[in-house]
């Protein structure tokens, strides 16, 4: 899983393997320890071991009961985003909720909540979604605090919904790379409050998607 571009088509099938295969790899240290009944620090040391790292996987597979992922239908745009490195998967509630709130950002005028706003999510993104045709709503905030709460919120909303609409074998390996609070948090937010039924609609949704493929194909290396 590349940190910048998107994954050539012809390298999917080898990254979908690792994905299947070796969530060791990949998911939060916690949930590794939380399978193997070991402390953080063990199975993080493990799972960098070749001998170990197989058998730590495996118990992932069986504790959390993944299916594999071949076969599982996923659209094109779902899976150049579910290959993305975890910390890009943890952050994409910021991505989310960025692009779902991209016109109500551009009007956002005062230099200090605009600073705000740019301190919370970033200049790279904050001038990615300037340059967005509108995904959702447009509104003037009274306050920077209020829509940065808003893109955190939604964008969690929404990535719940997401995750709810691919195959268990991908959505729940995703889940490895989230702490278990926020996978449970964002398992009760999989149906979106009423202001962000839109975003639940598919066409709207994988708007959303290709936007976040396309705003991570962008990134330079890290």
């Amino acid at each position: 899983m590349s940190r910048t571009g998107s994954p050539a088509r012809t390298a999917w099938p080898e990254l979908i393997a690792r994905f299947d295969l070796e969530p060791a790899g990949y998911a939060r240290p916690d949930r590794l320890a939380s399978a193997c009944g070991l402390p953080v620090a063990i199975v993080d040391r493990l799972r960098g071991n070749e001998r170990f790292a197989g058998r730590l996987s495996g118990r992932l597979v069986s504790h959390f009961e993944l299916p594999p992922c071949r076969g599982a239908p996923i659209g094109e745009l779902d899976l150049a985003l579910a290959l993305r490195p975890p910390q890009d998967i943890v952050d994409l509630p910021k991505v989310f909720g960025g692009l779902w709130h991209a016109a109500s950002i551009r009007l956002v005028i005062a230099r200090e909540d605009r600073q705000a706003l740019i301190d919370a999510i970033g200049p790279r993104l904050y001038g990615f979604l300037l340059g967005r045709p509108p995904l959702g709503p447009s509104h003037k905030a009274d306050r920077a605090d209020l829509l940065i709460g808003g893109i955190a919120g939604d964008g969690r909303a929404i990535l719940g919904h997401w995750l709810q609409t691919l195959p268990p074998a991908f959505a729940r390996r995703l889940g490895l790379m989230l702490p278990d609070e926020r996978a449970r948090e964002l398992g009760a937010a999989a149906t979106p409050r009423r202001e962000l039924g839109a975003a639940a609609t598919p066409s709207v949704l994988a708007a959303l998607v290709g936007a976040a493929a396309e705003w991570y194909a962008g990134l330079p290396d890290a």
